[in-house]
């Protein structure tokens, strides 16, 4: 069923205040798209499948087809994960929304994955927008979702981006990044972040988010990790009245270092940050980092 779904007519849910946009209820899609708009609407906005999994959602005996299904009405697009089930006719009929492009906090689905119990996993994040600011700001999380016989509903993951600040008391500090004289074309740095439990308790799954401009690039290792543009580095837990400290190495192509350090605005409202979690939930965030020779 899954490649029938690019080629199949849909019943497509509600896109909340985005309808007047995004194609919804009955519509013909062919090659993963929806018709496009009239030219003479610029208002209305194609709506497409980005991703397919497979899972037995309602537990029948037959693997049902999941879809994320962006429309592209603004930047960026909105989404909407949404649960299909074929017949013994070999007609698709709708499940299920998982999530719609409004759910809970939730402002954008970045990811889709099916776990073997036929529950759905999609990574979340509650920032919408795509400029160097919502990027900077934005925390990322896999949520799972199962059906419960009418409907999805959220059965594991975080239910809130914001860390509990009530019991767990945290402080970050983070040096500017000092760039060297020029090598072989590149420039090299470094920038030392320190994590502090000032608590009276310990604090669990601690890590930190180096998110820096574009153009200088971090050294991974132990014990930082990269998917895609994201460093993320894990400081484990930390006892109550200690510090962790860690020092990033980083690099700046020659060519890119006179523009970052005269771009001062750029690197103190929407990048050169780091964020502090605990778990997968956001403490706090640094202000912007001086970029200096």
């Amino acid at each position: 069923m899954p490649a029938d779904l690019c080629n199949a007519t849909l019943l497509i849910p509600s896109w909340a205040d985005s309808d007047i946009a995004c194609a919804h209820g009955t519509v013909h899609m062919k090659d993963g798209k929806s018709p496009p708009p009239p030219r003479t609407n610029s208002v209305v906005s194609q709506i497409m499948i980005t991703t397919i999994v497979s899972a037995d959602v309602d537990h029948d005996g037959v693997a049902d087809a999941v879809v994320m299904i962006s429309c592209s009405v603004g930047d960026p697009a909105l989404d909407q994960v949404v649960a299909f089930g074929g017949t013994a006719s070999g007609t698709i009929h709708t499940l299920g929304q998982v999530i719609g492009p409004v759910n809970g906090g939730i402002n954008k689905a970045t990811g889709l994955a099916a776990n073997s119990d036929g529950s759905i996993r999609v990574e979340v994040t509650e920032v919408l927008g795509s400029d160097s600011h919502a990027v900077a700001s934005q925390v990322l999380q896999w949520r799972t979702f199962s059906w419960v016989g009418q409907r999805f509903t959220q059965t594991a993951g975080s239910t809130s981006f914001d860390a509990d600040k009530s019991t767990t008391h945290l402080t970050v500090a983070a040096t500017s990044i000092v760039l060297a004289k020029p090598q072989r074309a590149v420039r090299h740095g470094s920038l030392t972040v320190t994590v502090a439990n000032t608590g009276t308790t310990p604090a669990a799954g601690v890590s930190i988010r180096p998110i820096l401009t574009e153009g200088i690039t971090g050294v991974v290792g132990s014990p930082c990790t990269v998917s895609l543009v994201n460093t993320s580095c894990a400081l484990g837990d930390i006892a109550a009245g200690t510090t962790r400290k860690i020092t990033l190495d980083v690099t700046v192509e020659t060519a890119f270092a006179d523009m970052i350090i005269e771009n001062p605005t750029r690197n103190f409202i929407s990048s050169n940050v780091v964020q502090l979690l605990v778990g997968d939930q956001l403490y706090t965030t640094t202000a912007g980092l001086a970029v200096t020779l």
